[in-house]
């Protein structure tokens, strides 16, 4: 939601200064690419706890087994 909210103001924002139908095309289209990257980045981040907390339990886990036998 806030990336097309971000993406209709730089749009208007870019209409008010004046610019070519194409050079909004070109901005907003990189504007989207850069913030669904940052998006893929904060969501490696969001998840890195869980990742590292499977990998624990899994050490564990594993290493609990070559006890048993």
């Amino acid at each position: 939601m806030i990336v097309s909210l971000f993406l209709v103001g730089f749009t208007i924002v870019l209409l008010a200064m004046g610019w070519s139908l194409i050079g909004i095309i070109v901005a907003v289209a990189f504007g989207f690419v850069i913030m669904a990257l940052v998006g893929m980045i904060d969501l490696i981040f969001k998840l890195l706890f869980w990742l590292v907390l499977i990998v624990v339990v899994m050490w564990l886990l594993k290493g609990s087994n070559k006890h048993a036998t």
